[in-house]
């Protein structure tokens, strides 16, 4: 979605859009920070997280730590080849760290969301 607003601005070359992307932006990247640190965004009203949507990204973030045990462990299997052609440990763990640092960002987002609608949904 971010991607593809940010498509229509560069071939569009509407003055109006440029400006609608640039505010809602502006609004995604300051609530995202305050939902992080835990305030109230001041622009806008902040973009809502529902409480669907905060499951599903959670479950999205187990499965991608599956993904990355599974590959891990994939790695680790022995294969047919020449000698010489081990595995690379530092490619291996490189990846492994990457993938797993990628799906605790997706978990701590889809925590902090469900956090924040079980508190929305408290106030009213």
């Amino acid at each position: 979605m971010f991607s593809g607003s940010l498509f229509l601005v560069h071939t569009g070359g509407h003055g109006e859009r440029k400006d609608e992307f640039t505010e809602y932006a502006k609004i995604y990247v300051e609530s995202t920070i305050c939902t992080v640190i835990g305030r109230k965004p001041k622009l806008g009203g902040g973009v809502k997280m529902s409480q669907t949507r905060s499951i599903f990204i959670i479950c999205m973030a187990g499965i991608m730590m599956i993904f990355a045990f599974l590959g891990l462990w994939e790695s680790y299997q022995p294969h047919v080849g020449p000698v010489g052609n081990g595995p690379s440990h530092q490619r291996i763990w490189s990846w492994f760290i990457l993938q797993f640092l990628i799906a605790g960002c997706f978990l701590a987002t889809g925590i902090l969301g469900l956090r924040a609608s079980r508190k929305e949904r408290e106030e009213e």
